[in-house]
């Protein structure tokens, strides 16, 4: 880890300038959109729609995260007249918190109706949980030839009280269906499920890869699996239990299923289902669905060697007083001469010089870090309501007898600035380095002409400011 340690020294004299501070506010407001209204919940006003940490409005509803899949459509994109939600490759990783638990995909109320999933999506950690309490004249489905994988569990709860209602899985024209994949299992509750295609797998830590427990009036309801639909479940209960009654909860029946062992899962399949099973690696999933302590989880640890760099600067300021002479008195002649142009000021004899060099307007920047630094140089004029001086610029000129540095000049939005090396120079760990410095000469230029005159600019006004910045890496615009 790199300490930082920056120590600056003021040297006496008068405060000419000062260093200011700004501070920026920005008020940020959001206007909500709760107006999403589905024609068939006049009844029930209360809905719900969260995509990790997204909410779905009828701002973003065309395209949910403003991001095209691979195929050029939307990730994601909600049909608000359908009440049907299209995943097309998302990657969820943050979650939406209700009631104190987490959802990576939350959706409760008269609002989604039907999941269409294409391409590869992934949810994160939370809970994928759809409850539908007002199905009443709804169908749900879940259809699309994609995959949907849940590192959660994936939930979807109905209250239905129609006898023949369904939630439809795949495709019973094109006998195809997506995908499921739930690390904390599969809970399709309170509805009755017809499966014309694809695949629910669950597994659960609990016990309860596939779970189906129906309103206790209507045991009729069970799960019904056609053409190449299969359900794998880890087995979590007891061997000498029922696969059907550990999975299926209430129900206690799964129709036009055969059921068989498969390396400690549960597997469901139509019966005019084709013969082979997909072996378990086929499936893709990121963890090994064969270990009991797959809810275990680990991160690699990441480290390197390097010796510790410790930044150490020194800042040296002269008194930064300056004149402007409008003209100056020629004693062999008697008479005045032309001379406009700024001096430095020696303000303990009261007097301007001639030379541009002097320690009253010297700044020496000197390193005692084990690593290189540079040094950023910048001057601006001051201005507020009642002066402006920011026609008087500035520049800096290093010393000639400084030959350890470089002063690199502005260019563009890169500032001027001088590069220090090291003081670890004495090749040799047992001798002490030399610190390095660098020395520059700071000279105002041009001013306003309503400041010109003799009292245009008041005694010891401040004209501006000099910021020395110390960075570590070499600057750039």
């Amino acid at each position: 880890m790199k300490h930082k340690q920056f120590k600056q020294r003021i040297r006496k004299g008068i405060a000419v300038f000062m260093a200011g501070v700004a501070a920026c506010f920005l008020l940020l407001s959001y206007t909500g959109d709760a107006g999403i209204v589905n024609a068939l919940s006049a009844g029930f006003v209360e809905k719900h729609l969260w995509i990790g940490g997204t909410e779905v409005t009828r701002r973003n509803c065309d395209n949910i995260f403003n991001e095209l899949g691979e195929d050029g459509n939307p990730t994601a994109r909600f049909d608000l007249k359908t009440g049907t939600l299209y995943l097309n490759g998302v990657d969820i990783r943050d979650t939406y918190k209700y009631s104190n638990k987490y959802y990576s995909f939350y959706s409760y109320g008269p609002m989604l109706d039907n999941l269409v999933i294409t391409g590869e999506n992934y949810f994160s950690d939370g809970i994928f949980s759809i409850d539908n309490p007002t199905d009443l004249y709804t169908q749900n489905s879940i259809t699309g030839t994609g995959t949907l994988r849940c590192n959660g569990k994936f939930r979807w709860e109905g209250t239905s009280f129609q006898a023949e209602k369904y939630l439809i899985y795949g495709s019973e024209t094109e006998k195809t269906g997506p995908k499921i994949e739930a690390k904390e299992g599969v809970a399709i509750n309170g509805i009755g499920i017809k499966m014309y295609g694809g695949v629910i797998k669950g597994f659960s830590k609990d016990g309860i890869g596939f779970q189906n427990l129906m309103n206790a009036s209507y045991e009729s309801r069970f799960v019904q699996l056609y053409n190449d639909s299969v359900i794998m479940a880890k087995k979590g209960k007891a061997s000498t239990e029922s696969p059907v009654d550990a999975y299926t909860g209430r129900t206690k029946r799964v129709m036009g299923i055969n059921s068989e062992d498969y390396f400690g899962w549960v597997v469901y399949k139509a019966k005019d289902a084709k013969d082979t099973i997909p072996e378990l690696d086929d499936w893709d999933m990121e963890i090994d669905l064969t270990d009991e302590d797959y809810c275990d989880t680990e991160i690699d640890v990441l480290g390197f060697t390097e010796d510790a760099t410790v930044y150490s600067v020194d800042v040296e300021w002269g008194a930064m007083t300056f004149q402007y002479e409008n003209a100056t008195w020629d004693a062999t002649a008697h008479k005045t001469a032309e001379s406009a142009q700024w001096k430095v000021y020696d303000s303990e004899n009261s007097k301007a010089l001639d030379t541009t060099q002097d320690a009253i307007n010297q700044i020496k920047v000197t390193n005692h870090s084990n690593a290189g630094v540079y040094a950023t140089l910048h001057y601006a004029g001051t201005k507020t309501d009642a002066v402006d001086y920011t026609d008087t610029t500035g520049g800096f000129t290093k010393s000639a007898e400084d030959t350890d540095t470089q002063l690199t000049e502005k260019e563009g939005d890169v500032p001027e600035y001088l590069t220090l090396s090291t003081a670890d120079n004495s090749g040799d760990a047992s001798v002490a380095g030399t610190p390095t410095t660098g020395t520059v000469f700071f000279m105002p230029s041009g001013i306003k002409e309503e400041y010109k005159k003799a009292d245009g600019i008041t005694k010891w006004s401040q004209i501006g400011t000099i910021t020395i910045g110390i960075e570590t890496e070499q600057p750039t615009a």
